[in-house]
């Protein structure tokens, strides 16, 4: 594998494949705990509101 010469950071960490695979792991993680903040976060409101609504 040629070695990466330019000066942006980002392309230099996606380069190696082995930091690629990592990155996206964590950024998978990251995406699925954000919808589900998300969802919970609807839910929750939903909750609330029913819930004021009917008292």
């Amino acid at each position: 594998m040629k070695k990466y010469y330019g000066k942006d950071p980002i392309k230099k960490i996606f380069y190696n494949k082995k930091n690629r695979e990592k990155i996206f792991k964590i950024f998978f993680i990251v995406n699925i705990w954000v919808w589900f903040s998300i969802f919970l976060g609807a839910l929750i409101f939903i909750f609330l509101v029913v819930k004021r609504v009917i008292l």
